[in-house]
């Protein structure tokens, strides 16, 4: 809480008492005078001072800002409360992916892969290159350990929890998760998680097998459930079959064992690095020659948090598919797992957006979407030219003369046999003068 500050201090600055600030303390400064050229100056170090309600501050760390929000505001009124939250953005929507798989490594940064041909050279020399990846994606700020992280990629929170206890201690009642959405919609998912036999739910660690790298037992209405459970956590060798046979499900969380996620160092393994790019050599060719791959398929190879489960990243978050924008690219956007969260919910369509996801931004940036080139009137009518559709779906085109209300009226279905395709509205001009058009695929 900002406070008036005491004599030791100088008129410009402020003493902040965070206390142990791991959850991200909020601290705000009202009518900030900029020096003559516009310019201000923030530094950040431990204060140890005087204190207003007298003594000295006292403890042993001094905690760094890490993210600024900078408003341009009207005269001074004293103390406010804090700052509102803006909603996210979800920017142009993200068609033509259908099936995603969302692969979880464990404990690094980014720094300590990229260019790291020795221990990584699948993911640098083989996967980049056709991938697009993030320069600064974070873990949620000072969420830690693994459990919490894993919790916040499908519920946009943490509950609170920081530790990696099982789900016998940590366990929730709350159906407020993406895979209850799915469940909902009709969505088909399932988790692939290795070393667990599939007979039961698997909500203790076993050897290699790590419980909190498995989100979704614990919840109650999962692991109470034995037949749901069996149903949607899976031995991971079964991702073979269901990929050659073509019944893999929309949504696929894949679950490593502690040596191939890079978390536990193996017997005679030169680097825990090393063991999970060996095990992405392994497996993402057999996702990727897949029919569900080619036709809408998106990899996301996702790391959980920072290395040593002290710093929040940046860390790794690679994106491969058929419908990325641009490939070998590098986002410099800042993203998170709240983002994450709020693109797959846009994939499949299902709301409210869950937990911090409704304050995150998507990562549409990094996909093809839908677009209108171009459109052009006649005697016929009005002709609307359209792009980066998915070849084999079906899109429509429709149309409002109310923008505010939100309310679209279908006006033609065609079916694409390539990225671009051309509707015709044979309604009079005069009719369509003043509206709007957009086009939707069909999913």
């Amino acid at each position: 809480r900002p406070f008036v500050p005491p004599i030791s201090l100088k008129a410009s600055q402020v003493a902040i008492a965070t206390g142990n600030n791991v959850e991200g303390v909020l601290a705000w400064w009202e009518h900030i005078r900029p020096a003559a050229d516009g310019t201000f100056r923030v530094v950040s170090r431990q204060y140890s001072g005087a204190l207003p309600g007298g003594g000295r501050a006292g403890g042993t760390r001094g905690y760094g800002i890490t993210g600024f929000r900078l408003e341009s505001a009207p005269v001074y009124s004293g103390r406010t409360q804090p700052p509102p939250r803006v909603p996210g953005r979800s920017d142009g929507g993200i068609n033509g992916i259908h099936t995603v798989w969302l692969i979880l490594m464990e404990n690094h940064d980014w720094s300590t892969i990229k260019g790291n041909t020795t221990f990584c050279p699948y993911i640098n020399n083989t996967l980049l290159p056709q991938s697009t990846w993030c320069e600064q994606y974070y873990n949620p700020p000072s969420i830690h350990p693994s459990l919490p992280n894993y919790l916040w990629l499908v519920t946009g929170t943490n509950f609170g929890i920081r530790d990696d206890s099982l789900p016998s201690v940590n366990h929730r009642a709350t159906t407020q998760t993406l895979t209850h959405q799915l469940d909902a919609a009709g969505v088909s998912w399932k988790c692939y998680a290795e070393d667990i036999t599939g007979t039961n739910c698997p909500d203790v660690n076993a050897g290699v097998y790590a419980a909190r790298h498995v989100p979704f037992v614990y919840f109650d209405s999962v692991r109470t459930n034995l037949g749901y459970c069996t149903n949607h956590i899976r031995p991971y060798e079964e991702l073979t079959g269901d990929l050659a046979a073509g019944r893999v499900p929309r949504f696929n969380f894949l679950v490593p064992n502690k040596t191939n996620d890079m978390h536990d160092l193996a017997a005679g393994s030169p680097s825990t690095r090393k063991q999970g790019d060996d095990w992405l050599a392994r497996r993402l060719p057999q996702i990727m020659s897949s029919a569900a791959y080619t036709n809408g398929g998106l990899v996301v190879v996702l790391f959980d948090e920072g290395e040593g489960s002290t710093g929040d990243g940046p860390v790794g978050a690679i994106f491969t598919s058929p419908r990325l924008r641009e490939i070998n690219h590098a986002s410099l956007t800042f993203h998170d797992h709240s983002s994450l969260l709020r693109t797959l919910q846009d994939i499949y369509g299902v709301q409210p957006y869950l937990g911090a996801a409704a304050w995150a931004d998507d990562l549409s940036e990094l996909f093809k979407t839908v677009r209108i080139t171009r459109v052009e009137q006649d005697s016929l009518g009005t002709h609307v030219f359209a792009t980066n559709l998915l070849p084999g779906r079906s899109s429509r085109l429709q149309f409002t003369d109310a923008l505010a209300s939100g309310a679209w009226s279908d006006l033609v279905t065609n079916s694409v046999s390539g990225e671009s395709t051309v509707f015709h509205d044979l309604r009079p001009i005069a009719q369509v003068r003043g509206g709007f058009y957009r086009v939707q695929e069909i999913p």
